[in-house]
């Protein structure tokens, strides 16, 4: 048990960034979540900037006013239920859960710079939305993401298979990899290569942490 929680502080301590999981599949995945970075700047609207830190076994927010560049006055809080960046990561989802891992496989994550800026400026310094594949649940159906032919799509099904046999809605989300009046959507098949380094760098350093306390313990 030791060694376990040993390893799982490594990770966390470790971690550049966390995840706010917005919707889950069915098998309890993340199917809409947001990837925030560590220590990034990242831009709110025309007046408004916001960071994250690490501190602990907590997650801190600072939110800046009258600045799109985190500096001048800030207000600190505790990333927690109530505050403040919590209900910026969180206000329009009622079963938020943050964890502090690698990113998940996404098809496709979207962002909306706001309409000062149309043209999306500033798409690589706003908080997006990632979107996998999995099949989830509604009260009234099943859904589930697709990206293709440049496209992505939102679907609706008649079971929890999630199959294109029963499927009975195909809706365009958006076109991806274009800016359409502050709205873009960047589509992949998984995270980047720099994200699926960082999980196997950690994934090697914690076997090998495991194995050599497990063999002098």
């Amino acid at each position: 048990m030791k060694v376990l929680f040993i390893a799982f502080f490594i990770c966390c301590a470790l971690s550049e960034s966390f995840i706010m999981n917005l919707e889950s599949d069915l098998n309890g995945e993340p199917v809409l979540f947001e990837v925030v970075e560590f220590d990034k700047c990242y831009f709110v609207d025309q007046e408004i900037s916001v960071t994250f830190k690490h501190e602990g076994d907590k997650i801190k927010g600072i939110t800046y006013s009258k600045s799109t560049s985190c500096s001048g006055k800030s207000v600190s809080e505790i990333l927690s239920k109530g505050s403040k960046v919590w209900d910026l990561l969180c206000s329009d989802y009622s079963k938020c859960i943050v964890e502090i891992k690698p990113t998940p496989n996404y098809l496709a994550f979207g962002v909306f710079t706001g309409e000062e800026d149309d043209n999306c400026i500033q798409k690589d310094n706003v908080i997006g939305i990632y979107i996998a594949g999995g099949c989830m649940a509604t009260e009234e159906s099943y859904n589930k993401y697709e990206v293709d032919n440049g496209n992505l799509y939102f679907n609706s099904y008649q079971s929890n298979k999630c199959d294109d046999i029963e499927r009975e809605l195909h809706e365009v989300v958006g076109k991806c990899n274009v800016c359409n009046d502050g709205v873009y959507y960047h589509c992949n098949s998984g995270p980047s290569g720099e994200s699926i380094g960082y999980s196997n760098t950690i994934s090697v350093m914690v076997i090998f942490l495991i194995t050599t306390l497990a063999f002098f313990a």
